[in-house]
């Protein structure tokens, strides 16, 4: 079995790419560290939009069945569901 160390690296950044960073964390709302080590771990951890956390398949799929109901159903399932990506798409990427 693995034996697990908490271990100290140490990263140098110029001012520049500091401010960057800190308006980046600020807006994901994370600590520096925090955000450091989630953009190191880019595919695993990183948000995916500041302050939100991504949506579990669960939750799209109520999101698709709720704009199904409150249209009630005078559009198709495939509808509702191209609605929400659409959304979620803007809401997520700007």
């Amino acid at each position: 079995m693995p034996r697990l160390f908490n271990r100290k690296i140490e990263i140098r950044f110029d001012d520049e790419s500091l401010e960057k960073i800190d308006a980046a964390a600020k807006a994901y709302g994370l600590s520096r560290a925090e955000f450091i080590r989630s953009a190191a771990l880019a595919g695993y951890e990183a948000p995916s939009s500041p302050g939100k956390a991504p949506l579990t398949p669960d939750q799209y799929l109520s999101l698709v069945q709720h704009v199904y109901r409150l249209l009630g159903g005078s559009v198709g399932r495939s509808t509702a569901e191209t609605c929400v990506a659409a959304t979620l798409r803007k809401l997520y990427n700007g």
